[in-house]
């Protein structure tokens, strides 16, 4: 066994909308030679368990079982802005598209986008024959929660493009912006709160902000908590930035992590059921639990993504998508600008509600 699920896995293997899975992705388009790969990737994979996991029933409750070396696998092109129904459903996968460009994908119900880095920098360090890190894939995330502010209380939010016209197939938009940039996410936030205004009138949104719990341990596991960022109507970006860092010293993302841990008790075979009421109920009304979820991976050393023969000109990442995601963004820059992506479901994207809002926002960040 590596682990139990955690109330946060259980919500999540939960959550995979209309034909695909509720999975991320790191991209690595390059240049070069993949040679060598394959004995990387079973390097790597031997050396953190959760890059081999299935998911397995116990006595009281499923968990994530070691199952076989994961293979390298194929795609026919490197991932394209649209719709995301190329995504594997295997737990985690590696695969190679032309170009060649990686492509790592995960499954958000095991790994989040931290634990997706880690393994995708494992796989170059075992390529390189560099010593490996490992993982403590079998970390609990309740060993992991602190004393913090409380979650806030649920809500219902708007989305930021308007009613949901129904659909849940995820549509995933992509830009590049050069440059550096400051103050992302509170930037980010306004940008979007205006732009969710203008159809909406003036109202308190409220966007999610994925943190990473882990204290300097090196794991797959999927070890993240939410804190909320309550915007009023007509705020300020300083007070939207104000706000963000209260909720980050408060560590409100505890909070939302020992809430969470409630799921746990609950039968797993109850938890589809629930998932899809709730589901059916936020579509109906046009009606969520935030207005858009933000999320910055940081900066990426691009040197530390190359192989013996494979030399990577970029990388960025491609947030997960649910059935009720109103706008899930994804931020990685790579030293010479910003990698910004978008995935909602078609059913809040189309009629060009989703290229409007790209449009707002890389114009609100330039």
């Amino acid at each position: 066994m590596i682990r139990r699920l955690s109330g946060p896995e259980r919500i999540w293997l939960n959550a995979d909308p209309e034909g695909a899975p509720f999975a991320l992705s790191i991209v690595v388009p390059g240049q070069g030679s993949t040679q060598g790969l394959q004995a990387a990737l079973s390097g790597a994979a031997k050396a953190n368990p959760g890059a081999r996991a299935v998911l397995g029933h116990g006595l009281w409750s499923p968990r994530w079982t070691a199952g076989p070396l994961p293979a390298l696998q194929t795609l026919a092109q490197a991932p394209q802005p649209g719709p995301l129904d190329w995504m594997p459903r295997a737990p985690f996968q590696l695969a190679v598209a032309p170009g060649p460009t990686l492509v790592f994908t995960a499954h958000h119900g095991l790994m989040d986008g931290r634990g997706l880095w880690h393994m995708a920098q494992e796989v170059f360090r075992s390529w390189r024959g560099e010593p490996l890190l490992g993982g403590q894939d079998d970390l609990d995330d309740r060993s992991l929660i602190q004393q913090g502010m409380p979650s806030p209380t649920p809500g219902r939010y708007p989305a930021p493009t308007g009613t949901h016209q129904g659909g849940g197939r995820p549509i995933w938009a992509h830009v590049y912006l050069p440059g550096p940039q400051s103050r992302l996410l509170p930037r980010l936030a306004h940008a979007i709160a205006l732009h969710a205004r203008g159809r909406h009138g003036a109202e308190t949104l409220r966007f999610d902000v994925p943190v990473d719990l882990r204290s300097g341990q090196h794991s797959t596991a999927n070890l993240t908590g939410i804190a909320s960022l309550e915007v009023a109507a007509e705020a300020s970006l300083d007070q939207i930035h104000a706000e963000l860092q209260r909720v980050l010293e408060g560590k409100q993302a505890h909070g939302w992590l020992k809430k969470a841990q409630e799921v746990r008790w609950l039968p797993h075979w109850v938890i589809p059921g629930v998932v899809r009421k709730r589901t059916q109920a936020d579509i109906a009304e046009s009606r969520f639990p935030n207005t858009g979820v933000l999320s910055n991976l940081g900066r990426v050393d691009l040197e530390t993504l190359t192989g013996p023969s494979f030399t990577p000109s970029t990388c960025y990442w491609i947030p997960p998508c649910g059935p009720n995601t109103t706008a899930f963004v994804g931020l990685m820059g790579d030293g010479q600008g910003l990698h910004l992506s978008i995935v909602m479901p078609e059913g809040l994207s189309n009629k060009g509600r989703l290229d409007a809002l790209m449009s707002d926002i890389q114009a609100a960040l330039i």
